[in-house]
């Protein structure tokens, strides 16, 4: 995927980068678009008890790999819009 591979490159260069996250809960499919200035991301979750942002941190860390990463949800955490960080680890 494109933006997950310009998010690499970003956190290659910066160690820690910031974004907006749009998520589309309870959806049949799992996928990653660029709409304007936001990041959408589809995921199948439902949002209770956190189980969304649990998938959300997952999607990042399994699709920067190689890249060890921390993610965190800085606002948003019962709202479908997000302020997401990622920070590499060394």
């Amino acid at each position: 995927m494109e933006i997950l591979n310009n998010l690499k490159k970003q956190l290659e260069k910066n160690l820690s980068i910031d974004f907006n996250l749009k998520v589309i809960a309870n959806s049949s499919s799992l996928s990653l678009e660029k709409m304007d200035d936001i990041l959408k991301l589809k995921i199948r979750q439902v949002p209770e008890k956190g189980k969304a942002n649990q998938e959300i941190i997952a999607f990042f860390k399994k699709n920067l790999k190689p890249l060890k990463v921390e993610v965190e949800i800085k606002s948003g955490q019962v709202s479908n819009f997000k302020k997401i960080k990622i920070n590499l680890l060394k």
